[in-house]
């Protein structure tokens, strides 16, 4: 994970992977537009007749609205380093960390995608690797153990933590806690997943 200082902040870059379906949001599309009594020509003209590719730009907006939505407050799906409560936008140092991390965590269908990107993240990290390397700290196992952390990070105005892969032994991850902090930066490429 890259690292620059800018007026006492930090500035990572970090790697972005978003799993995306491009047949089930263009059919929860067409599902939208006939809830509301469009006739099949109608909803033809308006989504087309095939899904469209999705430019990288749509694609991490898509990603950060959905993170960061405040109404699921209370229903976020509690990972790591997020509760129910707040969220947090997952992402790793490198595009092999992020591939090996999404692989273990989402299995694959016949339809799913998976886009790598690049996001500039600017805020104060707290930075679990160099606390763990001091023996400062011994990295949880326990999600709530690390959600505790995370909480306390959020209390304390850090915007996001970075810690050592829990799938790749020489990667490191970033849990982002603030849209606002996240700027697009490019696609590296889009697979099969």
């Amino acid at each position: 994970m890259r690292k620059k200082r800018y007026a006492g902040r930090e500035k990572f870059r970090c790697v972005l992977t978003i799993l995306f379906d491009p047949m089930a949001g263009y059919q929860a599309q067409r599902d939208r537009l006939s809830r509301f009594g469009l006739t099949e020509p109608e909803i033809e003209a308006q989504v087309g007749d095939s899904p469209s590719p999705m430019s990288p730009v749509a694609k991490i907006a898509r990603a950060l609205l959905y993170t960061f939505d405040p109404s699921r407050r209370g229903s976020y799906v509690p990972l790591r380093f997020n509760t129910k409560e707040f969220p947090a936008l997952y992402t790793a140092g490198s595009k092999g960390t992020a591939h090996i991390e999404r692989r273990h965590h989402w299995k694959p269908t016949e339809h799913n995608r998976v886009s790598y990107f690049t996001v500039r993240y600017t805020g104060e990290a707290r930075d679990l690797r160099e606390e763990i390397a001091l023996d400062a700290l011994v990295f949880p196992d326990s999600y709530p153990d690390c959600q505790e952390l995370a909480v306390e990070a959020i209390a304390n105005s850090t915007t996001g933590i970075v810690a050592p892969s829990k799938r790749d032994p020489h990667g490191s991850c970033c849990a982002l806690f603030k849209a606002a902090a996240v700027e697009p930066g490019d696609e590296l490429r889009e697979s099969t997943f």
